[in-house]
């Protein structure tokens, strides 16, 4: 898994260097299960080994702003 704090801008460069993204980020909310909210899409690497891209909606590594992403 791999994690951005711009999970649409991410999905916006694969799409346009033709990485094979098998969804559109997906909103999530675990909060209920004590896991919070998140976007997150699959796309596969050169050798077609399917990997994660994660945004949480708290601050990766520190990072402001990111809480954003995923209010609904």
């Amino acid at each position: 898994m791999f994690n951005t704090d711009d999970i649409d801008l991410v999905y916006k460069n694969f799409i346009e260097n033709n990485i094979e993204c098998l969804s559109g980020p997906q909103y999530f909310d675990f909060t209920a299960q004590g896991f919070g909210k998140s976007k997150a899409f699959y796309f596969k690497d050169p050798d077609g080994i399917i990997l994660e891209m994660m945004q949480n909606g708290r601050p990766v590594n520190g990072a402001a702003g990111t809480e954003e992403c995923c209010k609904r």
